[in-house]
């Protein structure tokens, strides 16, 4: 799957994306990772995202954020809530038909 792979290439020094599940009805993304070092895995939930194009490029920005863990909602919270992320190219168009 597609937003497999894009969680998977951002994740990748970090650990495994184990599962990505989208649900474009309720513009969520719910994704579990399996982080170096850890002895389980753990879910975080991106929804209310939004998808937009500019420039000939696309972005995708997660307006709330939840997470299995606290500390780890917080620096999400943080670091990724209402910014935008540039989907790479070669995924864009698929991305924007599943979501």
């Amino acid at each position: 799957m597609a937003a497999k792979k894009v969680f998977q290439d951002m994740m990748r020094d970090f650990g495994e994306v184990r599962e990505c599940v989208i649900d474009s009805q309720s513009k969520r993304v719910v994704v579990s990772l399996h982080l170096k070092g850890e002895a389980e895995s753990w879910d975080i939930t991106l929804g209310d995202y939004e998808i937009r194009t500019s420039d000939g490029k696309t972005y995708i920005r997660f307006n709330s954020i939840e997470a299995s863990r606290e500390w780890i909602r917080l620096v999400f919270e943080r670091f990724l809530r209402m910014r935008s992320f540039e989907i790479p190219g070669e995924y864009a168009s698929l991305i924007e038909k599943l979501v």
